[in-house]
Order: structure tokens, then C-alpha cells, then sequence
């Protein structure tokens, strides 16, 4: 039984998404005022599946650090399919 508990804790761990270090640095925002100012970057996309609730949302951080942003601007989660957004940089 302790081993299926510790391999079920991997599998889940495994399953996770983690953010980057220059995730770490991105914000992610429903707001479009906060992007009002901001230099559009592009799309950036988070498809599942996802470990955790937040996951896409790590996903969303990760992938806009990737084009260089500093933000992100989402809609909120998926419904179905891939959550999605656009990357900015913002002063």
C-alpha cells in the first residue's frame, strides 16, 4: 500500500506544471487597462493537460517570459481545449 501511495505521489508531481524563473517575473492580468500601455507581444497557449487547477496559468507565465513579456492578458481558465492569451512588455 506505501508503495502505490508514493508512486501515486510522483505521478501527480510528475503531472504538474512548474514555473520558470522568468515565469516568475511574468504577471498575468484579466484587466485590459493594465495592458493599455504595454507593447503586444503575441499569442502564447497553455493545452492540457493540466495537473493542478493553476496549471494553466503557470503555463500561460511561462510561455510569455519565452516571447520576452512581462505580462500576460487572459480571459480566464479553459472551458475545453487549451487555455490561451496575449504577451506583453510593459514598462
Amino acid at each position: 500500500m506505501f508503495a502505490k501511495s508514493i508512486g501515486l505521489s510522483v505521478l501527480l508531481v510528475a503531472g504538474c506544471a512548474s514555473l520558470s524563473s522568468a515565469g516568475k517575473g511574468v504577471q498575468l492580468t484579466d484587466n485590459p487597462n493594465e495592458v493599455r500601455t504595454c507593447r503586444e507581444l503575441g499569442e502564447v497557449s497553455a493545452p492540457p493537460p493540466y495537473g493542478l487547477p493553476d496549471d494553466w496559468k503557470i503555463k500561460l507565465r511561462n510561455g510569455a517570459a519565452e516571447l520576452g513579456g512581462n505580462r500576460v492578458f487572459s480571459n480566464g481558465p479553459p472551458l475545453v481545449g487549451a487555455a490561451s492569451g496575449r504577451a506583453y512588455a510593459c514598462p
